[in-house]
């Protein structure tokens, strides 16, 4: 499946590099990025960072890994921007992206749910990552992505698959994910979207999450991992501390 991947990425970012050949399609890019400069400086920094880190981390010879990353990462965003930037492609790809992560959320809560509960991993034929850790994300991704869709058109439907991610979030016990994703909502709500039937849907949902976390062992086994992060904070917090002292 990685192989698989891997093939329809690199097919992706060769088939985004054909359709710069048309003029039309350079201008639009180089719209999008001169809009949106300073997300791409940003992103380039970062890489820059994570590719130079190999040298002071004494492992030069792996700074070739961070610099594919990078230049795939790059591809799949500029990819990405330029359909989301297209109202005739935009809400077509957000609904793809959810699609696909919904499906999978589904096939992994009906064949690998005790797995990801008890062992949090998954089997050998399940078709999503093998780190239940990258899954937790993609579901977060999905429920923004759902959010994002629901701000423009109020398509109710859309909550069913916003139950299914964020059940299948929950079970991963990811904490890294979980927390992002409050962040993120946090981050991007603003004041119109509490109206009364949205405050009533998300009361819903609350309750729902109540429920599955007090009547399953998915509760007890997201308050210790909770725990675990408090303990491994505070000891890192102390190895800084007694860094920066010496």
């Amino acid at each position: 499946m990685s192989t698989r991947t891997n093939n329809l990425l690199h097919l992706s970012i060769l088939l985004l590099l054909l359709s710069l050949v048309r003029q039309e399609n350079r201008q639009a890019l180089a719209g999008v990025l001169r809009e949106q400069w300073q997300t791409w400086t940003l992103l380039a920094a970062f890489f820059i960072y994570y590719a130079l880190s190999n040298l002071w981390g004494h492992t030069p010879q792996h700074i070739d890994s961070p610099i594919t990353h990078g230049v795939y990462l790059t591809g799949y965003l500029l990819l990405m921007t330029m359909l989301l930037s297209d109202e005739r492609t935009r809400r077509l790809a957000m609904l793809a992206v959810v699609g696909g992560i919904t499906v999978l959320s589904l096939w992994t809560l009906i064949i690998d749910h005790t797995l990801v509960l008890t062992e949090r991993a998954v089997s050998p034929e399940n078709p999503g990552p093998t780190n239940v850790i990258d899954l937790a994300g993609y579901c977060g991704i999905g429920i923004l992505i759902c959010g994002m869709l629901l701000k423009e058109k109020a398509s109710h439907w859309l909550y069913l698959p916003v139950v299914i991610m964020l059940v299948m979030l929950l079970l991963t016990q990811s904490r890294g994910p979980i927390i992002a994703l409050v962040l993120a909502v946090g981050c991007t709500l603003h004041l119109h979207v509490f109206t009364r039937r949205n405050l009533l849907i998300a009361a819903a949902l609350a309750v729902l999450v109540a429920l599955l976390l007090v009547m399953t062992p998915v509760g007890d086994m997201l308050l210790a991992r909770f725990e675990e992060l408090g303990t491994q904070s505070g000891l890192r917090l102390s190895i800084w501390h007694h860094t920066l002292s010496e």
